[in-house]
């Protein structure tokens, strides 16, 4: 399902970017803060995210 979706987003003209594991451990260290910004100021946002993760 997600080739499905990286097709068609290319299709669409957009660019995909395939991240390395430590790429993407780097990248979640760094939206941290906006995430418990997030969890202070919303009491649904971990349930969404977890909703989201659990996409992938």
């Amino acid at each position: 399902m997600r080739e499905e979706h990286e097709t068609t987003c290319k299709d669409e003209g957009l660019t995909v970017t395939e991240m390395s594991e430590e790429e993407r451990q780097q990248m979640l260290e760094m939206i941290q803060p906006v995430y418990d910004y997030l969890d202070s100021q919303y009491e649904w946002a971990p349930e969404v995210r977890q909703m989201i993760a659990d996409i992938e």
